[in-house]
């Protein structure tokens, strides 16, 4: 009715008020979900950086980790010939010893 013809009386001044109002409270209504849409978006990339980080972290701490288990094995592979040399070497004793003993 209002986009048909010019403004003339109180009610038409009330009712494009009322739509300035109205208006208005749909800018303010998109103003605040585009504020809180942008803190979200700033949220979500401060997580993310956040989540990268304590990745990298791990990263770094899983290959720490990952080199420590390497050397343990390479010392216990170390100790486990050296024990088996040990044994052999007490069998080879063993078997002279009782050679010597038949003799």
């Amino acid at each position: 009715r209002l986009a048909e013809s010019p403004v003339r009386t109180a009610a038409d001044w009330d009712t494009f008020r009322r739509l300035l109002r109205y208006l208005r409270m749909l800018h303010d209504n998109f103003a605040r979900a585009d504020a809180q849409a942008a803190e979200s978006d700033a949220q979500l990339r401060a997580a993310r950086g956040r989540a990268e980080a304590e990745m990298q972290s791990l990263r770094v701490n899983e290959g720490a980790l990952a080199s420590q288990l390497r050397e343990l094995h390479r010392a216990l592979a170390a100790e486990r010939a050296a024990r088996e040399a040990a044994d052999a070497h007490r069998w080879t004793l063993a078997s002279e010893l009782e050679r010597a003993s038949t003799e």
